[in-house]
């Protein structure tokens, strides 16, 4: 029998054993942290440099006029170049009958269109009937320009010489005007009549200058009474 003197001797060595287990319970593995993965670096393009100006005059449309005799193709350009100037620009017009046939042609001249400019120019040959022309540029120079059309006609109006329908003749009139900067002493003027969308007449003439703004006239051959006429002017003859 334990004495009570041994009891809280022995109750020591149970609580020190009971201690010792708790201790010895191993302490769970921590889990390794996961490795990050680096987000790609989007790669940059390469830069394409521009590609080189285009150097070209377009034909955008092209008619023509027609009374008695007198035939006068009709051909409206633009220059693409945006830097470059074309200088004595050549038209080269084909005019056809009914059957598509070849009756005439002729080759004119523009003298300077701007950078980004539309211009017009007119041709005229001794024919008649129901034609239709084409136009193409066979052939221009190049220099370097600022874009501004330095001529323009502005307040165009048509008035009539025949005054009847069909073939005739009349004059469209405006006034002409310089850009900033710019002084002329010759030109080339065009008139370009339309029926809705169609080149129906036209004429080009060459002019003096003196002082601008001016009203200018241009007397136009057509193949039927248009709607509405417009001028373009090219610096030089």
């Amino acid at each position: 029998m334990l004495t009570a003197r041994r009891l809280p001797a022995l109750l020591l060595v149970v609580l020190a054993l009971a201690a010792g287990a708790c201790g010895s319970t191993p302490s769970p593995t921590p889990r390794p942290s996961p490795t990050p993965v680096p987000t790609p670096t989007p790669t940059p393009r390469p830069t394409i440099p521009p590609g080189p100006e285009v150097q070209q005059v377009q034909v955008v449309a092209a008619g023509v006029g027609v009374y008695q005799l007198t035939t006068i193709p009709v051909a409206v350009v633009r220059n693409l170049a945006g830097g470059h100037a074309a200088t004595s620009v050549q038209v080269r017009f084909a005019v056809f009958n009914t059957a598509n046939q070849p009756v005439g042609g002729t080759d004119v001249n523009i003298p300077y269109i701007a950078p980004g400019q539309t211009m017009a120019i007119a041709g005229r040959i001794e024919q008649s009937g129901n034609l239709h022309a084409s136009a193409s540029v066979i052939g221009a120079q190049w220099t370097a320009a600022s874009p501004g059309d330095p001529l323009s006609v502005g307040g165009v109006t048509y008035t009539c010489g025949t005054c009847r329908p069909g073939p005739g003749y009349g004059t469209a009139a405006g006034t002409l005007s310089a850009a900033v900067g710019v002084s002329v002493s010759s030109l080339t003027l065009t008139g370009v009549c339309y029926a809705g969308n169609r080149i129906v007449g036209g004429d080009t003439s060459a002019e003096t200058v003196t002082t601008l703004p001016k009203p200018i006239q241009e007397p136009v051959i057509i193949s039927e009474v248009p709607d509405r006429c417009e001028i373009y002017a090219s610096p030089g003859s």
